[in-house]
């Protein structure tokens, strides 16, 4: 492979990780906030019987749970704590 070829490549990187940065703002400013008001709102209007869960504390891997057909509190992994606290 050549010099070339190799900074092509890199430059190619780069923008993958801007790209990756300008996603990751928009789930935590946008959508994980939408996704949680959304289905919190459909459960506490409707007789759904499920739960929201938030899991934030692995950087890359936050998600928004929905667990049906349970009886279990709500609760929130916090971020880089390990606690849990009810939302």
């Amino acid at each position: 492979m050549n010099l070339d070829a190799i900074k092509s490549k890199v430059q190619d990187l780069h923008g993958l990780y801007q790209l990756t940065g300008s996603y990751r703002m928009k789930w935590l400013d946008e959508t994980k906030p939408f996704l949680q008001k959304t289905l919190k709102t459909i459960s506490s209007n409707t007789n759904t019987n499920w739960y929201v869960q938030t899991v934030d504390h692995v950087k890359n891997l936050e998600n928004v749970n929905l667990q049906f057909f349970s009886t279990v509190e709500v609760k929130t992994v916090r971020k880089n704590t390990g606690q849990r606290g009810e939302h």
